[in-house]
């Protein structure tokens, strides 16, 4: 089964609103970098993107996040979108962290969220709540990581979510709310590589739904130590392992 891209999003300007700006998003800052320059070089009018985190660059986050000593102190968000202004000048933004329902976009363009949040409590409330937040064909991508597995998920406009699919391992599962405090901790949590794969993921579902028109899956499961990636087709049959029925929502 193949999903087909809304026509919107192939000939208008898309928000993106990338909620984490850490270890998984720090990488897709990245991706949705070069995605736009490409785009932009095709005729695409490209994407703007808002980027919220207002959580500090520490110490223990160099090395494994995409971030340097200059950033030391600033927050994640205003970082990495200061870069983008510096080297390529693009007009995005960053805010603070991401209240679920603040919901002031222009919902008349076409929007993708993009969550590389990790706290399981915060994927459910905002899947409970995405439907009102997207107002129609908005799409949401959804990062999640352990040590050295992952997977990412794209849903939105007659594809299920992660939270479709993954609601009920969201409700038990509790937050991590430690904080590394070296280098070495924080690879300890989450090996190198977890996070840009996870971002790599990221971009390319984007890719494929803007060049490609559509998507013959809509996400992925990886492990780094066994460098393998696993698709999630756009199958019911494989939505109703995990629960889920299109045609009992």
């Amino acid at each position: 089964m193949k999903w087909k891209t809304p026509i919107e999003y192939l000939s208008q300007e898309v928000d993106v609103v990338l909620i984490g700006c850490g270890g998984t998003g720090s990488f897709v800052m990245g991706e949705l970098s070069m995605l736009h320059d490409l785009l932009a070089r095709l005729g695409h009018p490209g994407i703007s993107v808002t980027a919220y985190d207002g959580s500090p660059v520490r110490e223990a986050n160099l090395g494994r996040q995409r971030f340097h000593a200059a950033d030391l102190g600033l927050p994640k968000a205003q970082a990495l979108v200061d870069a983008e202004r510096c080297y390529n000048g693009f007009a995005w933004e960053a805010k603070g962290d991401y209240d679920v329902g603040q919901g002031h976009f222009n919902h008349r363009r076409p929007t993708v969220y993009i969550t590389a949040v990790d706290k399981p409590s915060f994927r459910a409330q905002f899947g409970s709540k995405f439907a009102t937040l997207s107002k129609g064909n908005g799409l949401w991508i959804d990062a999640g990581n352990d040590n050295k597995t992952g997977q990412v998920v794209l849903g939105g406009a007659g594809l299920p979510t992660a939270y479709d699919l993954f609601a009920g391992q969201y409700e038990v599962m509790e937050d991590d709310l430690s904080k590394s405090c070296s280098s070495a901790e924080a690879v300890a949590k989450q090996d190198f590589g977890v996070n840009s794969t996870a971002a790599r993921i990221v971009g390319q579902l984007m890719w494929n739904m803007f060049r490609h028109g559509g998507l013959d899956s809509h996400g992925a499961f990886f492990d780094v130590h066994r460098l393998s990636v696993d698709p999630m087709p756009i199958d019911e049959k494989v939505w109703s392992s995990f629960g889920y029925s299109p045609k009992t929502q």
